[in-house]
């Protein structure tokens, strides 16, 4: 049978980091190809396939972080990233548009304003959701699921967009902006939010 066996610590994060680059190169390559730089045509149209790779490199990515105990098969781990991908890009799909509802985009423009509230929500259902769902699934690591990884797990997610405006500013987008909006079209976000979870993952393990 197939085992994966846990890797140095510097091996493991420089495999997150070069996941979570991998993603952030190809969502600006799409943006650019699909609907050129310059405006914001991007986020009414969306990145779906750089997005997707995104959740599936941070899935990738805690799978990378787990050293569970002893080694796992290279299956469970497959089957782990396979359906958290699954989780993050629905989780994913609910916080845009929820945060596409919150600036008032057209998407949910016709709702009753309680119903878009309700919409609204979504971008802190989505994250709590997410990880919940991701510390039900740690057994498949050869991990038992604490309150340590769903908290760090949330704030990881919940900090990620945040981190992503912060960096902006110390490597601004290629037309030197340093706006929140930029900093996720510019894919600083994006990096956020694949190698956050997986630092969260290495602590919980580490701090248990």
């Amino acid at each position: 049978m197939n085992e994966v066996r846990p890797r140095s610590t510097v091996a493991r994060a420089a495999i997150v980091v070069a996941l979570g680059l991998g993603p952030t190169a190809l969502w600006r390559a799409e943006i650019a190809w699909r609907w050129g730089w310059e405006g914001l045509a991007w986020v009414r149209g969306g990145v779906p396939g750089s997005a997707f790779a995104a959740c599936l490199a941070g899935a990738a990515g805690l799978a990378v972080a787990a050293t569970g105990a002893g080694t796992v098969t290279l299956g469970r781990r497959l089957a782990f990233v396979v359906t958290v991908a699954a989780v993050f890009s629905a989780g994913f799909l609910v916080a845009r548009n929820a945060l596409m509802e919150v600036v008032g985009n057209r998407f949910f423009g016709m709702l009753p304003g309680g119903s878009r509230a309700l919409m609204a929500s979504g971008i802190v259902v989505a994250p709590v959701a997410a990880a919940a769902a991701v510390t039900e699934l740690l057994p498949l690591l050869g991990l038992r699921p604490t309150w340590k990884h769903a908290l760090l797990l949330l704030g990881a997610l919940m900090c990620a967009w945040p981190a992503g405006a912060a960096l902006i500013h110390l490597f601004p987008a290629p037309g030197g902006q340093t706006d929140e909006i930029h900093a996720v079209k510019a894919g600083h976000a994006v990096f956020c939010a694949v190698v956050f979870p997986a630092a969260a993952m290495a602590l919980a393990h580490r701090s248990r």
